[in-house]
Formats: C-alpha cells, structure tokens, sequence
C-alpha cells in the first residue's frame, strides 16, 4: 500500500511539472500587432560581370488578428488578419529606381482558420504586384505564430512544427522543431518561451511565383529561373501562460541559396539574413 501510495504521489508531481499548451479561442476578440520584416542580403552576380550587389528588404505594418466565429467544439476559430499603415524601403534597389518606389496598398485582408495549438490554416492572401506581392510570398513562407503540441510538455521537451507547403519549398512541408525553454519575464508578469530551430529547404520556380504575385512579372522577360539552397531558422516565441496569446514572435532566416538562369547561361548566389518579428501591441 505504501508503494502504491508513493507511485500515486510521484504520478501526480509528474502532471503538475506538465504544461498544455493551448490557444483560447473567444468570438469577437481581436489583438493588434506590429509586424516587422528586415531583410539584408548579398548577391554574387558570378559570371554577369556585375560584382556583387546588396538586396535590403525592410517592412513594418499595423497587424489585427480578429476572430469572427469559434466552431461549436471550440477547437477552431475563423480568423481575420487586417494590414495597415504599410512603410517599406527597397534600399539600394529603390535608389536604382530614381526613388520611384512602387506604392502598397491601404491595406491587405486575408482569412483562414486559428485552432487551439494556435494553428493557422487555409489562409487566403490577395495576389498582388510590386512589394505587396513580395509580401504576399514571405507571410506563406514565415509563420506568424508557433505551433503548440498535441501533448502535455515539460521544460526541456521538443515537438515537430509543420509549415505548409509552399512554391518557395517546392511545394512541400518544412518540418522544424520547438522546445520549451520555461518562463521569461514578458511585460509585468512571466510567459512561456519556446525555441524555434531548423531548416526550409528551398526549391522555387521563381518565374511562376513572380507570375503569381501579379501578371507578367513586372515586364521582365520571360525565361527559366530557379532558386534553391536553404534557411537556417532561429527563433523564439513568448506567449501568454493562460491564453496562448503570442507577445513576441521573432525569427531570423539565415538564407543560402543559388539562382539559376538556364536560358541565359547564368548563375548567381544569395546569402544573407531576414528577420522577421510579431509583437503584441496592445
């Protein structure tokens, strides 16, 4: 009786070191977010004769994540993402343009879907030309939020993270890995940290995925180009301990990738970091 009893006792200090996990979900509530994307790569034109050139991406907008409907199992929630107050600066690329950079949008709507392991999915995102398309492209690509697990976790454990497939990786899933590094000060109180780590291997057609965003590809001629090689990725999360609700989401893509232009005889390299960041505004 006595093991029994110890076995019990050991059984239940071992569920409360566990963690769910969970986002809530409640109809009607909405959060705003600032969302950051900072992007500063190198290219090696090789045999083009241009030496190498920088590609500087930055981009900051008001981001609102409202949920309209919660399904009766409260498992899943429809979601409204709405951008605004768009800022961007192609660099040394826009200087190249005389300054006349293309104008955003007043604002991009997307919907999909938010489950409680804080999930997005069947995310519909608006085609469109110029920085808005080239937005478009990296919110398929990056995560907004992080996955939580199916599971009850500790601090130390790790689970799989599933980004869907996209024409950046060919199509397919990129499988990457969380853990849950315990609590870090957030605000006046303490939240969850999880660690975000793995690779995106790249495969794109990037004609096609120019055609995507917006017609013909910006009047450039029509020819093969292929993009692959990897992103590191390296981020950490904070969310909320009751809600689930996402603070902070800041991620760097180390990226490493060749172009290859078959028609042209061309092939140039691309290396460099892009930082991607979520922050809770309100």
């Amino acid at each position: 009786m006595v093991g029994v009893g110890l076995a019990a006792a050991l059984a239940l200090i071992a569920a409360q070191d566990t963690i769910l996990l969970r986002r809530e979900l409640v109809k009607g509530a909405k959060d705003s977010y600032t969302l950051t994307m900072k992007s500063s790569m190198v290219m090696d034109t090789g045999g083009a004769g241009m030496g190498t050139m920088p590609l500087d991406f930055t981009f900051a907008s008001k981001m609102e994540v409202g949920l309209d409907r919660v399904s009766t199992d409260g498992k899943d929630a429809n979601v409204t993402i709405k951008m605004t107050e768009f800022k961007y600066d192609l660099g040394q690329m826009g200087q190249m343009m005389g300054g006349q950079q293309p104008e955003m949008p007043q604002e991009m709507t997307m919907t999909g879907k938010l489950d409680v392991r804080n999930r997005l999915s069947g995310v519909r995102i608006p085609n469109a030309p110029g920085p808005a398309g080239m937005l478009s492209q990296q919110m398929q690509n990056f995560p907004l939020f992080i996955e939580f697990p199916n599971d009850p976790v500790k601090v130390g454990d790790s689970w799989e993270v599933r980004l869907p497939a996209t024409p950046m990786t060919g199509n397919k899933i990129t499988r990457l890995k969380a853990t849950l590094l315990g609590e870090k000060s957030a605000g006046e109180g303490t939240a969850w940290a999880i660690k975000l780590t793995g690779t995106m291997n790249i495969n794109a057609d990037m004609m096609e995925m120019m055609r995507q965003m917006g017609g013909e590809a910006g009047g450039m001629p029509q020819m093969a180009m292929f993009m692959t090689g990897t992103m590191n990725v390296d981020g950490e999360a904070l969310v909320e301990k009751n809600t689930g609700r996402t603070i902070k989401f800041e991620t760097t893509y180390k990226t490493d990738v060749t172009i290859d232009m078959p028609d042209m005889g061309m092939q140039m390299k691309q290396a460099g970091n892009t930082l991607v960041s979520v922050v809770l505004a309100n």
